[in-house]
């Protein structure tokens, strides 16, 4: 089961930022959904003859522990970029029918390891399909919650990292993540390879995930 493959954090951040650097090392298109900021003017071009489909803002869900588990944030290394990257990475593919909304609401948990655009994506009010597609259709008929497991591997096209910027980095995080639900229903483990960027303020700052790309082949 792949989780959040169309994230509405992410895909608000990708449509309103392109982080300069990032061309180089990731070129796909990234995957997006269809969202509506709640707090969007109307169209100033609508007439009496097109129809306007009403939005509802969509409700934050509950918080507490995912089921599926997730790194405790504040033990994660913030001056390591692979670090910081695989742990935000892994809390956006933990998420938990019985406390989350939609798939946005595991990304907010990830918040404290994000910085701009993505931080203020995921606090942002929206309004739309939710951003889970099929995978969290299925999740939620079984009730269910994820497993997930992230961890950073050489990029093929940039082979040595070691040559990050002071304050920008990138990484190839591997995402494997399971579903889980009642009745002992268990999906099959499938991975997503995503392209992360961090930046920092500073060359001694904590690192900050800023944007990511799908990459899954």
């Amino acid at each position: 089961m792949r989780a959040a493959r169309t994230s509405v954090a992410i895909a608000a951040a990708i449509s309103t930022l392109a982080v300069a650097g990032c061309a180089d090392k990731a070129t796909k298109t990234p995957v997006t959904v269809t969202v509506t900021p709640s707090h969007a003017p109307p169209s100033l071009t609508s007439s009496s003859s097109t129809p306007t489909i009403p939005t509802t803002t969509l409700p934050s869900g509950r918080a507490g522990t995912p089921r599926g588990g997730a790194p405790e944030l504040g033990g994660v290394n913030q001056k390591d970029a692979s670090a910081v990257a695989a742990a935000v990475m892994r809390v956006f593919a933990t998420q938990d029918t019985a406390i989350d909304t939609t798939t946005l609401d595991a990304e907010r948990r990830a918040e404290p390891l994000l910085g701009a655009p993505l931080a203020a994506a995921v606090t942002a009010p929206l309004s739309g399909n939710g951003g889970g597609g099929a995978a969290w259709t299925v999740l939620t008929a079984h009730h269910g919650w994820t497993t997930a497991a992230a961890k950073a591997v050489p990029m093929t096209d940039v082979p040595d990292q070691t040559g990050d910027s002071p304050t920008l980095a990138v990484r190839q995080i591997d995402v494997t993540t399971t579903g889980h639900g009642v009745g002992n229903w268990t999906s099959k483990a499938t991975t997503a390879v995503w392209i992360v960027t961090c930046r920092r303020t500073s060359a001694t700052g904590p690192w900050r995930v800023t944007q990511v790309y799908d990459q899954t082949p």
